[in-house]
């Protein structure tokens, strides 16, 4: 039995246009992301529950070292429909006109687990060679094998340069954001260790909020039930199946001495004893399809540091795993795994939250 995790499902609707910047340049902050970070949106919501009152400064300063809240990233919703990365196997086609994204998925699944050599597209269903990749970009399955693609509206925003010094506009100083202005909704998941109430909490999240950017209201959260979702979980076997990663991967060796952009093993164990779980069991990554990306471990409020940047595989990445040791209810670890994640320490003291979130792939 699970002590002491509660899962809640969100509805974030922007109220104003987010600035999320993958890079600064020498005029400004550029690059959006189409979907908002975890690290972001953590310590969007746990900045949030301080303002309101609903966590005191001990449990600030806790957070930073003992995570108790863990969020996930958050994907579009388009007409309440969730997106999700898209894994490897999903393609559009360039030339084509209105094409819709197609994917290989059925076939290549089959022969990861059959252990057959994978037979990748080279062209579209007319013969033309353009053929892209959307992995890792949120893709709404609408069943039937139709998919579509989730992109984000972005625009530029200038605004004059504020001089710390004076309050005022240092004259023929501009700098630009790219900001995200849709969709309105995106959809995350956050588990936490104590009851919390989200509903109507205005967050403020990315850059430029002292200039009325990135106000985000939780629209809803509705709390998932941990036991029912553990049902979509069989109780894995020795036997490999397959999961795609809901969050970046993120591994080490060594005591945190080695990083890698992938877990090698995840001891289930860890879990079982954090949330007093009768189970137990190992799971081995043994194949990893996915890109390799940059994760941002994102910045320690309280102690007021960066932490570190990882290579890291991207979200939407497909892995084949296999169980050993495995006793008790490793469903229901697993499925703690879905929205709890790994927690990670960079050298021995930082914990690394919002990555290794894993969930099934039905073949």
């Amino acid at each position: 039995m699970a002590v002491g995790l509660n899962v809640y499902r969100l509805v974030l609707r922007l109220e104003s246009p987010v600035a999320l910047p993958t890079r600064r340049a020498r005029l400004g902050y550029l690059g959006a992301p189409n979907y908002i970070p975890a690290t972001t949106l953590r310590g969007a919501l746990i900045t949030a529950l301080y303002r309101e009152g609903m966590v005191d400064e001990n449990a600030l300063k806790s957070e930073a070292s003992y995570p108790t809240m863990i969020v996930s990233p958050a994907y579009p919703l388009a007409d309440g429909k969730e997106s999700k990365p898209a894994h490897p196997f999903i393609y559009q086609c360039k030339q084509c006109e209105d094409s819709k994204p197609f994917t290989t998925e059925s076939k290549v699944f089959r022969g990861i687990l059959s252990s057959e050599e994978i037979e990748l597209p080279s062209e579209c269903h007319h013969g033309h060679r353009a053929l892209r990749m959307l992995h890792p970009s949120p893709v709404i399955d609408n069943g039937g094998g139709v998919l579509e693609e989730v992109g984000v509206k972005v625009f530029r925003y200038v605004a004059v340069n504020i001089s710390r010094r004076r309050a005022a506009a240092v004259k023929g100083v501009l700098y630009s954001y790219e900001l995200i202005a849709g969709p309105n909704e995106f959809w995350a998941t956050i588990a936490s260790r104590r009851e919390l109430d989200l509903n109507g909490l205005l967050l403020l999240v990315g850059r430029g909020v002292s200039r009325g950017l990135g106000r985000v209201k939780v629209e809803k959260a509705q709390k998932i039930d941990l036991f029912s979702a553990a049902q979509t979980f069989a109780n894995p076997t020795e036997r490999p199946f397959l999961l795609r990663a809901m969050s970046p991967l993120l591994g080490c060796r060594g005591a945190g001495l080695e990083w890698m952009n992938y877990p090698e093993t995840i001891d289930l164990g860890g879990l079982a004893g954090a949330f007093n779980i009768n189970g137990r069991g190992k799971m081995t990554l043994e194949k990893v399809y996915g890109r390799t990306v940059t994760f941002d471990a994102g910045w320690d409020m309280y102690n007021t540091r960066l932490r570190p940047r990882f290579q890291a595989k991207a979200p939407g990445t497909i892995v084949q795993a296999s169980m050993k040791d495995v006793s008790g209810d490793v469903g229901l670890l697993m499925a703690v795994l879905r929205y709890w994640g790994d927690i990670i320490l960079y050298g021995g003291s930082t914990p690394i939250t919002g990555v290794n979130m894993l969930e099934p792939v039905e073949v």
